[in-house]
């Protein structure tokens, strides 16, 4: 049988026309809809796409082999498509003949191929789920720490010092209230930091608000919807250094920090719409 594939105009094969059985590590997705939010919702995560139907002898044939290396392999997301009950994704995915194995990271499909060669599946799965180890970012010259100062505001107006932010990754938040961006963004972010301040993948988290408001009542307004700690709205001179520091052209915008003060990304605000939970936290 080996890496032979089945046309999409093969009749079925009435002694098989009932649903095959699938592991319960591998999702069997419905819809179009269902596929997409999958993708989006995987992230950085490798997905492996099994486009199937029951009356396909070499589907049957290669089946369990998909079913176990699920199993085996738990960070990566294992999915099977029918063909027939699922025609629309088939479709948008252009699949011609069964089995076809896609991989997906990011939205992106980055490789495919056809029939049940197990070895060659085998194979994508152990190079496609390789992660490339990060490069650390440099913060800008003349960054460190100590340069967001050493007095910050709670949500409650309280004052604290710099030691709220000792041993934390941080965020840097440039948002303002009169920014429909960011009104629409803010909301997301609490909902992650609550996450990750329940679990936070073993670290602590902090976020910095730096306000681009018009005058403090906007700011002590804006403040109150963070849980997080603010740089005092008065200290206008110290935003506009952070603002030239990270190069700041427009709101809103997250840069996170590691603990060392080493800037890990600065496109955090697209990886917490594209994380919620934050399971890949901090974004590396």
């Amino acid at each position: 049988m080996g890496s032979s594939c089945s046309s999409t105009t093969k009749a079925h094969d009435s002694a098989h026309s009932s649903s095959a059985r699938s592991s319960s590590a591998v999702r069997k997705v419905a819809t179009k809809a269902e596929f997409d939010k999958i993708l989006k919702e995987a992230g950085n995560k490798l997905v492996a796409v099994d486009f199937t139907a029951t009356w396909c002898p070499p589907c049957r044939h290669i089946s369990p082999v998909f079913d176990k290396m699920a199993s085996e392999n738990l960070d990566v997301l294992f999915l099977k498509v029918d063909v027939d009950e699922n025609a629309e994704t088939s479709e948008a995915c252009k699949i011609n003949c069964m089995p076809t194995f896609q991989f997906y990271r990011k939205e992106n499909k980055i490789d495919q191929f056809e029939g049940a060669d197990q070895a060659k599946l085998k194979a994508k799965v152990k190079t496609l789920n390789i992660k490339p180890v990060p490069t650390p970012t440099l913060a800008p010259p003349g960054f460190s720490i100590a340069s967001l100062g050493d007095k910050f505001i709670t949500a409650e107006g309280k004052t604290v010092g710099k030691e709220a932010l000792e041993n934390k990754v941080l965020g840097i938040y440039f948002s303002a209230h009169w920014c429909p961006p960011c009104r629409g963004f803010t909301p997301q972010l609490v909902e992650t930091y609550k996450a990750l301040q329940k679990a936070a993948n073993g670290k602590q988290f902090e976020i910095v608000f730096v306000s681009s408001d018009r005058d403090d009542q906007a700011f002590k307004n804006y403040h109150k919807s963070m849980p997080w700690l603010a740089l005092p709205f008065s200290d206008r001179q110290r935003k506009a250094e952070l603002c030239k520091m990270f190069n700041i052209s427009g709101i809103p915008s997250l840069i996170m920090l590691d603990t060392d003060g080493s800037m890990i990304t600065d496109k955090a605000r697209g990886r917490v719409g594209g994380d919620p939970a934050g399971k890949e936290f901090p974004w590396r």
